[in-house]
């Protein structure tokens, strides 16, 4: 009878053992799941912010080369309008010669006749 309460006891010890160790393997497993889905989550932030960061560096290039664009059609604009006050500038010389040449002209005319 003893030998049987024995084991019996070491049945259950071991049965409890085993509930115990199959609670451990569970828990295990589920942290292992959860590790491997927050390595997998960032994972893709990591490769998200690696876009934007490209994204970002891109959009920077296209800024710079926007401004630069934006200076030289600026300085153009300036050349234009300079020259354009020029040429307006040379029209009126020359309006003034013809105005000048007419009135000469006229003169000479008057002075014949």
């Amino acid at each position: 009878k003893q030998h049987r309460d024995q084991s019996s006891t070491k049945t259950r010890e071991a049965a409890a053992m085993q509930a115990v160790s199959q609670a451990s393997s569970d828990k295990l497993s589920v942290i292992e799941e959860e590790l491997r889905a927050a390595r997998e989550e960032t994972a893709d932030v990591r490769a998200a912010l690696d876009k934007a960061w490209a994204s970002e560096k891109e959009l920077k290039r296209s800024v710079h080369e926007i401004r630069a664009e934006t200076e030289d059609l600026k300085a153009k604009v300036g050349v234009g309008a300079s020259q354009v006050e020029e040429n307006e500038e040379a029209r009126r010389e020359l309006a003034n010669r013809e105005a000048l040449l007419q009135a000469n002209q006229r003169q000479l005319q008057d002075t014949l006749t």
